[in-house]
């Protein structure tokens, strides 16, 4: 594949400090990229710096136009006053009424919003609304970040699966704290802390480099960390680490005797997060 782009020697700073840092990274063609890290890790800027947005020394080599870039963040602005029937027509350039615009609002679950006014929507109605008419678009570079939020989780999936279907083939730039959301359709997983890229590659590469069985999360610690690998993410969870299914069912039973609330999670693009950017326990 060919690269869309290709960083290097990136840095961008503000008030004296360096908010992030990149020597070399490539993106090619098609890729889903899944960016996750915390709160202020640099993944916003990091977009903006592909956008344009923000100011950088260094190099950003891109193989697109922003005419074929679709946008959606996390603070798109309308004119309150506007409808969401007008502004699709204004878009779309054809009345809402026309057969494919009105299917295409349909799978977006809009047909019934169509007289809101936008600053009456919810957060989540006003993400369907913005995605719909940036997809519309067919860009064949997608930006999108925090798409589901305002969503709870049954229609949080029912929005990811329309944007698979509706991105199929495209290149995805996905900001995200829902790591479900890029399960089974990441092709590249970027990690930021403190504005540099800790992992970049495949959701297997990932898992491999510390390879586990499932993670058990609680919120105190217990007698079990001193049989069991441990570790600690910035909130303060905790989460023991089971090998293999027995090491879990033995860290089960462990914390119901300990009458520890805990919760079990397979092997899967958060468990290998929190052991990437998590702190190991001394046993």
């Amino acid at each position: 594949m060919a690269d869309l782009v290709h960083i290097r020697n990136l840095s961008v700073g503000y008030g004296g400090r360096t908010v992030l840092r990149i020597d070399d990274l490539r993106v090619d063609e098609g890729q889903v990229v899944g960016i996750i890290g915390g709160n202020g890790a640099g993944k916003s800027t990091f977009v903006k710096c592909l956008l344009g947005d923000a100011p950088y020394k260094g190099t950003v080599d891109r193989s697109f136009s922003m005419r074929d870039v679709g946008v959606l963040m996390q603070d798109n602005k309308y004119s309150g006053l506007m409808r969401v029937g007008e502004l699709a027509s204004i878009v779309a350039r054809r009345p809402v009424k026309d057969v494919r615009l009105a299917s295409w609002l349909s799978e977006f679950e809009l047909e019934g919003l169509l007289n809101r006014r936008i600053s009456a929507l919810s957060g989540g109605e006003r993400q369907r609304m913005t995605l719909a008419m940036v997809l519309w678009l067919n860009p064949s570079v997608v930006f999108l970040d925090e798409m589901t939020t305002g969503l709870d989780y049954e229609n949080r999936l029912k929005l990811l699966r329309t944007v698979q279907r509706r991105t199929a083939g495209k290149t995805v730039f996905d900001v995200t704290h829902y790591f479900e959301e890029l399960e089974g359709w990441a092709d590249r997983i970027l990690v930021f802390r403190d504005g540099i890229p800790l992992f970049w590659g495949s959701v297997a590469e990932l898992e491999r480099l510390n390879p586990h069985y499932s993670v058990i999360q609680t919120e105190q610690q217990t007698q079990a960390e001193r049989r069991h690998r441990c570790f600690v993410d910035k909130t303060g969870s905790r989460f023991l680490v089971a090998d293999d299914g027995s090491e879990e069912a033995a860290i089960d039973r462990e914390l119901t005797a300990e009458r520890v609330a805990h919760s079990v999670k397979r092997r899967n693009i958060y468990s290998s997060y929190v052991l990437l950017t998590g702190t190991e326990q001394k046993q």
